[in-house]
C-alpha cells in the first residue's frame, strides 16, 4: 500500500484521519457499514468484506466494496449467495470467534478451501482476485462485533505494515458501528415510545369519555331511574377496569424493560389455574356464543410458578381468541419430558404465515384485525413466560385456527 520511505508514517496517519473523518460523517447503521468496506479499496485491498455478528451467534455479510465497478456484481452473488460458515476453522468466522487477526500474503489452496468449501464459492473468489488474505476483529469496549477481511489481486501483495494499518482502521470502524448501533437503538427506543404514547392517549380517551358522559347524566334530574342508575354505573365501571388494565400492562412492560419484573413464586395445581380462566372466561364465550373447554393430557404434576401470571397469561391467548370469533377454545395440559405444557387452542380464522413472526412485537396488529387492542397482550406474555425460564410460541393456519404453546419447568 505505501512505498516511500520518510513519507510511509504521514500517509499512514493522513488515510486513517480521513478515515475517521468518514466515519465520522454518519449515524445511520447501513451507511456506517458500508463506509467501513469501501474506505479499504483502494487504498489497503483490491476488495473487501464486513461481516457482523448477530444475537443468535451467526454472521451477516453487510457490506461488500470492489474496485473495480465491472466485477462488484461478482461481489455481490458472493454477500447474497454465500454467508460465513459459523464453524469455519478459518476465514471471517474464526476471526470473529477467537479474536485474532489473521493474515497470508500469498493464499494458498489448503487455506482457501477452509475459508470457502464449496467449488462455487471457490470459483467466485477466484474470479474476483485472490492473492493475499487479511481478516481482522472489529472490536471495541472489549466486545467483537464483526470482522473486516481484504483481499488483493495478483499484481499486489499485502505486508506487516497493512496488517499495522487494517487493525487500527478495524478498531475505528468497530467504535463508529457501535456508536451507529447505539443511536439506531436509541431512534427505535423513542419511536417505541411515541408508539406507546399513541396508543395511550387512544386507548384512555375512550373509557375516560364514557366515564364523563356516564357521570354527567347522573348529575341530571332523571338520574332517579334506577334501571339507568344501574345502566351507567356499569358503564363507568367497565370503563375504569379498561383503563386499570392498561395501566397495569404499561406497568408490567416496564418492570419487564427494567429487568424489575417480579414473579412470586408458589407450588400449584396447573389443573386448576386452567379451571379459574374458564370459569372467569365462561360467560363471556356464553354472550359470543361460543364454548371454553379444558382438556388435561394424563396427570400432571403441581409447578412452581407465579399462579396470578400464569392466570394472565391464558387469559389474555383464551380472551384474544374469543375476541377474533372462535367458536371453541381448548386450554390443553400435558407432561412434556421436563416441563409442563399448556396450549390454547381455537378453531377462528387463523393467522398468515407472514403476520405469526411479528405476533410477539409490542404494538403490532394484524392489518385485518377486526377488534381494538393495544397491542401489548402478547408481549407482556412473553415477558412473564420468560421470567419463568419457559417457552411460548404459535401456530396457525388460516380458515382452520390458531394454537399457543408456552412451557413451564415441572
Amino acid at each position: 500500500m505505501l512505498t516511500t520511505g520518510l513519507d510511509v508514517a504521514t500517509q499512514r496517519l493522513r488515510f486513517l484521519a480521513e478515515a475517521s473523518r468518514v466515519l465520522a460523517e454518519s449515524l445511520d447503521y447501513q451507511a456506517t457499514l458500508k463506509s467501513v468496506a469501501r474506505l479499504a479499496v483502494p487504498d489497503i485491498c483490491d476488495w473487501c468484506v464486513v461481516d457482523v455478528l448477530q444475537t443468535d451467534g451467526t454472521l451477516a455479510r453487510v457490506a461488500i466494496a470492489h474496485r473495480d465497478p465491472v466485477r462488484h456484481d461478482l461481489a455481490r452473488r458472493l454477500q447474497q449467495c454465500f454467508p460465513p460458515h459459523v464453524d469455519a476453522t478459518s476465514g471471517p468466522a474464526n476471526v470473529v470467534r477467537t479474536g485474532r487477526t489473521e493474515f497470508e500474503a500469498h493464499l494458498v489452496d489448503p487455506i482457501l478451501h477452509q475459508i470457502a468449501p464449496e467449488p462455487e464459492r471457490v470459483s467466485l473468489l477466484t474470479r474476483l482476485g485472490m492473492n493475499s488474505y487479511l481478516s481482522v476483529p472489529l472490536t471495541t469496549r472489549d466486545r467483537i462485533l464483526g470482522s473486516i477481511t481484504l483481499f488483493t489481486e495478483a499484481a499486489r501483495t499485502l505486508d506487516s505494515d497493512d496488517v499495522f494499518v487494517a487493525e487500527d482502521l478495524a478498531r475505528r470502524a468497530a467504535t463508529a458501528i457501535d456508536n451507529a448501533r447505539l443511536y439506531d437503538e436509541a431512534q427505535r427506543a423513542v419511536r417505541s415510545r411515541d408508539d406507546m404514547l399513541a396508543v395511550v392517549t387512544h386507548d384512555l380517551r375512550t373509557p375516560l369519555g364514557a366515564i364523563i358522559a356516564a357521570s354527567t347524566l347522573q348529575m341530571t334530574p332523571a338520574a332517579a331511574d334506577g334501571n339507568r342508575w344501574s345502566a351507567r354505573a356499569a358503564t363507568i365501571q367497565r370503563s375504569a377496569k379498561h383503563m386499570a388494565r392498561l395501566i397495569r400492562d404499561l406497568t408490567d412492560l416496564g418492570q419487564i424493560d427494567a429487568g424489575r419484573f417480579a414473579i412470586e413464586w408458589a407450588v400449584q395445581d396447573p389443573t386448576l389455574l386452567v379451571q379459574d380462566v374458564i370459569d372467569t372466561l365462561q360467560s363471556v364465550a356464553i354472550r359470543r356464543n361460543a364454548r371454553m373447554d379444558a382438556d388435561l393430557v394424563g396427570m400432571v404434576p403441581w409447578i412452581a410458578c407465579d399462579g396470578d401470571r400464569v392466570i394472565q397469561v391464558l387469559s389474555n391467548l383464551a380472551g384474544n381468541a374469543l375476541k377474533v370469533g372462535a367458536s371453541t377454545v381448548t386450554i390443553r395440559l400435558e407432561v412434556r419430558g421436563t416441563d409442563v405444557l399448556f396450549a390454547v387452542s381455537d378453531n377462528g380464522p387463523g393467522i398468515s404465515p407472514e403476520d405469526l413472526p411479528y405476533l410477539f412485537d409490542r404494538y403490532w396488529r394484524a392489518p385485518v384485525a377486526h377488534y381494538r387492542g393495544t397491542g401489548l397482550g402478547l408481549p407482556i406474555a412473553k415477558g412473564i413466560i420468560d421470567a419463568h425460564q419457559g417457552r411460548i410460541w404459535a401456530e396457525s393456519q388460516l380458515g382452520v385456527g390458531t394454537q399457543f404453546f408456552f412451557t413451564l419447568p415441572r
